[in-house]
């Protein structure tokens, strides 16, 4: 995890995590009402077994058959990882490989994924450089765009100086995708095109035209688009001299803008102090949330900005010790306060709703990290728990401070990774029930089915994909997909 300021927490965590990978741990089923045994629950200082626990529960028979392909109408989940992705029918049948790539760790899953469920966009690397590709949902038709940038990877190592390699860094180190909301579907994306350095454009589908939106020296990154879609925010860095023989350094704001799409009027804003990311995202329409940062203070002076104006509202001043999170569902922002913060307001977690001048105080302890999860539609506060995006729920994870990767179903049941005698379990518990533990296994990626919320569809880093379904949550092997799944999301119908 990273978590400003605790370093020694960051690690701890980063090591637990990663116990179970280097001893090739693989998934295993356990009873549904089992929970750890005496040797499961042994001191830190006794060795893990070698073996993993061996599957114990009867394999359920099926009722109906099986399906022999994917749903026509949807909804589909989606697996991602480095070596591919997968798409499924809900209850995880068919998996199905619809790109034998994954995406850059910085690009938004989610922002790639069009509006409508139908397309997903990805810069795939090729033999000539980076190509951007149109991958129709759910039989997986892929249509080359564009090239983006007319370097390899291979050549972006031996030449890390050259033009096409900064533009190279900025298509795959920052998020360069982002369809817009609503009925009209349009790509915002970043490319080298015709220019050395990264520009922004946009791709009609319907049309099958380019335009590029921007020229201008830096290198364009993170377009991200308005609720309704009337604005596009974008940014400018720039690599800077001294360089290293392994690395360069740079500065991650050269500039920023708002496209507003009606007139396609690039509006310049105030920059916030530090990178793309003190950009938290939109609270409305015309409203976006931002924070400066510098050596000293992750997050300083949180408020509010109208794109069309640049007026700006203040939301919380001073310094707070990590990054707050925002809920895009409704533009509330979740914050944490701790002892050394110099915001006026005692330690704890808050929550700022967009028709509320007050915060909320959800909490009396401060969290580590903060992030939004969006299948599961609450705020994840590590290690305190999940939060509801308007503070009226709260969920606790089994083991504060030994839990991970939370998700929650439409039906409120939650499942959590635990980390227990560096021996990785998924915990599983209804509303009003008892935690269960069901597997054993290092989990790259889980999702509850949108439908009814009854089954988990869990990704281990194996890449055996499993599902789990309520009441008796009693492990389904489905398949072995190529490498880890790093991400999950669900594709609308």
């Amino acid at each position: 995890m990273r978590i400003p300021r605790c370093a020694l927490a960051v690690a701890c965590a980063a090591w637990l995590l990663s116990a179970c990978v280097a001893n090739g741990t693989t998934p295993s089923a356990l009873p549904a009402t089992q929970t750890a045994s005496a040797e499961q629950q042994a001191s830190p200082t006794q060795k893990a077994p070698d073996t993993p626990i061996p599957p114990t529960a009867a394999t359920p028979t099926r009722t109906e058959p099986a399906p022999t392909g994917l749903n026509p109408e949807g909804p589909y989940a989606l697996f991602e990882g480095r070596s591919g992705i997968w798409i499924t029918n809900p209850d995880g049948t068919f998996p199905t490989r619809i790109a034998d790539q994954g995406m850059s760790p910085a690009q938004d899953l989610r922002a790639a994924l069009s509006p409508g469920g139908d397309r997903l966009a990805l810069a795939a690397e090729t033999e000539k450089g980076l190509d951007l590709l149109l991958i129709g949902l759910p039989d997986g038709e892929t249509t080359a765009v564009t090239r983006l940038v007319t370097v390899t990877r291979v050549e972006r190592m031996l030449n890390s100086l050259s033009p096409e390699s900064f533009a190279y860094n900025a298509i795959t180190e920052y998020p360069g995708l982002a369809w817009r909301p609503g009925d009209v579907e349009l790509l915002a994306y970043i490319g080298g095109g015709v220019a050395p350095n990264a520009d922004l454009y946009t791709y009609d589908p319907a049309g099958k035209s380019i335009r590029r939106a921007e020229s201008d020296p830096s290198q364009a990154v993170h377009p991200m688009w308005s609720p309704r879609g009337e604005y596009l925010l974008f940014f400018g860095i720039n690599w800077l001299p001294p360089f290293g023989v392994t690395y360069v350094t740079f500065d991650p704001m050269a500039g920023f803008w708002a496209l507003r799409l009606s007139d396609n009027l690039i509006i310049p804003q105030e920059a916030p102090e530090g990178t793309p990311r003190n950009v938290l995202g939109w609270r409305d329409g015309s409203h976006y949330a931002a924070y400066d940062s510098d050596s000293e203070c992750p997050v300083r002076d949180l408020r509010a900005v109208d794109a069309a104006g640049g007026d700006s509202s203040p939301l919380v001043e001073g310094c707070l010790h990590t990054r707050p999170a925002l809920a895009p569902e409704n533009g509330a922002i979740l914050l944490s306060v701790d002892a050394g913060s110099e915001a006026p307001l005692d330690e704890g977690l808050f929550l700022i709703l967009p028709d509320s001048p007050s915060p909320i105080r959800l909490s009396e302890k401060a969290a580590f990290e903060l992030s939004w999860l969006p299948e599961s539609g609450m705020f994840y506060a590590y290690p305190q728990g999940l939060y509801g995006p308007d503070g009226d729920t709260r969920l606790d994870p089994p083991n504060a401070g030994s839990s991970y990767r939370p998700a929650v179903s439409s039906a409120g049941a939650q499942a959590w990774e635990v980390v227990e005698d560096k021996r990785h379990f998924l915990k599983i518990r209804e509303p009003g029930g008892d935690w269960q533990t069901v597997m054993e296994g290092d989990i790259g990626a889980m999702v509850w089915d949108p439908l009814s919320g009854d089954t988990l569809l869990v990704a281990f880093e194996s890449g055996e994909l499993y599902s789990v379904s309520a009441p008796d949550f009693t492990p389904q092997p489905i398949d072995i997909l190529a490498g880890p799944i790093e991400r999950a999301a669900w594709i609308p119908a």
